[in-house]
This record gives C-alpha cells, sequence and structure tokens, in this order.
C-alpha cells in the first residue's frame, strides 16, 4: 500500500485472488449457463422453479422485487436480535462497543478525509457492506446468517479491550473475566448438547440395519449422508418435493428403490409421525417402526410409497 491509496500491485494481487477463488463458480456457469443467475435470483426473490413456467414472468420477477425492497427495515431491525441469538447477549453488546471502539480509535475520519484506506476503514467497510448485503439480498431469519459479521468480534474484542486498558486496567480486567466465563459455560452447554450424539446414533444403527436409501428432512439426511461417509443415500425431501435438494440425482436414486425408509425427527416436527402413519395405514401399507433417540424410522414397508403420496401438508420443509 502506498501513501494515497492502494498500489498497483496490490489491485493486481486481489483480482488475482479474487478470480481464483472464484473460479470453482466460473467453470459450473459455462457448463451450466445461466444456473447460478436463476439460483441466486430465486434466492434474493423467494421464487421456486414453478416461477419459469408462470405466464407472467416478468410481473411476478417485479412484484417479488418489491416484495424484498419492503422487507428491508425489518431485516434490519433483525440484526440486533439475530447476533444476540448467535453469540449471546453479552458478546454481542461486546462486538457493538467493539465496532464503536474501532470507530473511535482508529481515526475513520482523518483517514477518508486523506484518501487512505486504514485497517480500521477496511473492518468498517466491511460491515456496512455486509449490512446492506443481508438487509436487500438475504432477510433470513435464521441467526447462522449472521456469521460473516461476527468473523469479526476477535478483532472488535481486541480493539476495546486496547481501548479499556488505556483507560482503566481493572475494568478491562472484569470484561475480560467475564467474557471468559460467560464463554466457557456457552461452550459446556454446546458440548452437552444432545443433537450430535443423536445424529450419530441414528445413523450407526441405520447402518447396523443395512438401511441404503432414504427419506428425512434437511436437518437429519445431509449429517446421516455424511457420518455414513455417503454409504446411505438420505434426500431431505420427505416433507417437499425440492426444498434444500443438494443432489437431485440422489434424489432420483432413491425414489427407484422399495427399501427406501422414512427417518422423522420428533423433536423438530412432533406430528409428523402420527401422519405418516395415518397415511400409511390408509394405503394399506404395512411398515416396521424402530425409535432411536429422537427419531422415528419407518423401514420394510410392503410396497414403495413415495413422499408425495403422505399427508405431511403443514409441515415445514
Amino acid at each position: 500500500m502506498r501513501r494515497g491509496g492502494l498500489s498497483r500491485k496490490g489491485v493486481v494481487l486481489f483480482l488475482v485472488a479474487f478470480l481464483a477463488g472464484y473460479l470453482p463458480s466460473i467453470i459450473y456457469e459455462f457448463q451450466h449457463p445461466g444456473a447460478q443467475l436463476f439460483r441466486f435470483g430465486g434466492r434474493i426473490l423467494a421464487l421456486d422453479r414453478s416461477a419459469l413456467s408462470s405466464s407472467d414472468l416478468l410481473g411476478t420477477v417485479v412484484r417479488k422485487a418489491l416484495w424484498r425492497l419492503s422487507t428491508v427495515p425489518a431485516s434490519l431491525a433483525r440484526i440486533p436480535v439475530l447476533s444476540v441469538s448467535l453469540v449471546g447477549g453479552l458478546n454481542a453488546a461486546v462486538f457493538a462497543a467493539g465496532l464503536g471502539a474501532v470507530a473511535y480509535g482508529g481515526r475513520v475520519r482523518e483517514a477518508l478525509r486523506d484518501k487512505k484506506l486504514s485497517s480500521a476503514a477496511i473492518l468498517l467497510v466491511f460491515v456496512v457492506w455486509y449490512v446492506i448485503f443481508y438487509a436487500t439480498l438475504v432477510g433470513a431469519k435464521e441467526a447462522r446468517y449472521m456469521l460473516p459479521l461476527m468473523s469479526l468480534y476477535p478483532l472488535f474484542t481486541g480493539a476495546l479491550g486496547a481501548l479499556l486498558y488505556k483507560r482503566s486496567r481493572a475494568l478491562c480486567l472484569v470484561v475480560l473475566a467475564l467474557l471468559l466465563v460467560n464463554n466457557g459455560l456457552d461452550l459446556r452447554r454446546f458440548l452437552s448438547d444432545r443433537r450430535p450424539h443423536g445424529y450419530k446414533a441414528l445413523t450407526s444403527w441405520l447402518q447396523a440395519e443395512g438401511v441404503v436409501h432414504g427419506y428425512s428432512d434437511f436437518e437429519t439426511a445431509y449429517p446421516v449422508v455424511f457420518g455414513s461417509l455417503q454409504k446411505i443415500t438420505m434426500t431431505p425431501t420427505l416433507f417437499h418435493s425440492t426444498f434444500s435438494d443438494r443432489w437431485p440425482q440422489q434424489t432420483a436414486e432413491v425414489r427407484k428403490h422399495d427399501d427406501a425408509v422414512f427417518v422423522v425427527d420428533t423433536l423438530q416436527r412432533p406430528q409428523a409421525a402420527a401422519r405418516i402413519e395415518r397415511s400409511l395405514g390408509e394405503l394399506g401399507v404395512s411398515y416396521k417402526k424402530a425409535a432411536v433417540e429422537e427419531f422415528f424410522v419407518y423401514k420394510d414397508l410392503s410396497r414403495r410409497v413415495l413422499p408425495e403420496e403422505l399427508d405431511v401438508s403443514g409441515e415445514h420443509p
């Protein structure tokens, strides 16, 4: 970096690194022209594949775009709430205070006036950019979408600590002690979470039973596929035919087999098991039911049953 701005070498290195990182996406776009455009556009505007066959595609896109703009205020208001949900109230407060410390101690105004790209200015530009990106193009209600923003937490915590240390060493030590205790307790709660154990137990049971194909939801299907080293092919299309289906080819493969099982997470969907059992009874299909941790597994069906034959409407995919 030179005085007054980025050097030509810095710009070239940035562009080379950007293209290298984006290369897989570029290759995929050449292999499947327009696929990423439709996927990203569909996610931003909440459009599914059925919109492509609409007689008023342009009107649908315009209405969805206006709808997306109308959600911006609510998305902005949601950022603090999701941040607290992701990292807890204390950490979110430290993040906000650290952001203020960077803005205060980084001499950002002077850097902008002198046209120098300081490290503090880069951090603040990233924060502003991500807030705009999330509010206008994402707007999702899941806390995980705050992870890119919270990736700056260590830097902001360091900036806050340095500022407090200059003003009051005692206060700095108190804040540090609170953070260590709070995050230690959070880590303990995380490690005691029974969900990872449940997925592991389910995967082991399915493998012991010789299960190779199955249907479930997104949160269950892919952990099973991963945990079994892809020896089990499970598709997340039990409650919706296309929602979060990352591998349509595997879904098509599962639908060909009579031995596919249905796996229901009773914690996430407590009503789904009763609906599936009622549907199988109405279809005259016999089955075996097994309880594995918090999951119900329906196996050995007397005939092939596809998810669309089951009355699971009203269950979120």
